[in-house]
């Protein structure tokens, strides 16, 4: 009886540190599901002089940084942006590379998106700037790219917005 009685103090004392020395709203639900996603368009010449990785919750960025005949061309007038977003990845050229870009999957958890995708290079005498744009559902968790395996330095969250 004795035991079971210091057991339980112990236990008290322990959850009551955790709870007063830190914020409830800081714990970060480790458990990540995938998400549906849908490619929507992809192509060999984006024309971008760096990479850009961008997270799309209307149809201005692409209409301001390609034009609206780049909407039009790749459907993306078609989308619903009310419930939907665009997860968007532009390489630019490199001399003497053929690039190829995928994006493997989307999940998420309570807190956060993560966007893995991969970047393959290969010698070629034809050099490309390939792109491409998925679908998934719209949220306004925060996001963090994740390339070959490697995260970026930068999280995002309401990437690109415009009245």
């Amino acid at each position: 009886m004795n035991k079971n009685y210091i057991i339980l103090i112990a236990s008290i004392l322990i959850l009551s540190s955790c709870t007063i020395g830190g914020n409830v709203n800081q714990i970060t639900s480790v458990s990540f599901s995938e998400k549906q996603t849908q490619v929507i368009a992809s192509g060999e010449t984006s024309n971008i002089e760096s990479k850009l990785v961008v997270v799309c919750f209307n149809r201005y960025f692409n209409e301001d940084k390609f034009g609206k005949t780049f909407n039009f061309e790749h459907r993306l007038d078609t989308v619903n942006y009310r419930k939907d977003m665009l997860v968007e990845i532009f390489l630019e050229q490199k001399m003497n590379t053929e690039r190829a870009v995928e994006i493997n999957k989307i999940e998420e958890n309570r807190d956060l998106i993560k966007i893995h995708y991969q970047i393959t290079e290969k010698e070629s005498d034809t050099p490309n700037s390939p792109f491409i744009i998925v679908k998934t559902p719209k949220s306004k968790k925060t996001f963090k790219f994740i390339e070959n395996g490697k995260e970026l330095n930068s999280n995002t969250k309401n990437t690109y917005i415009k009245n």
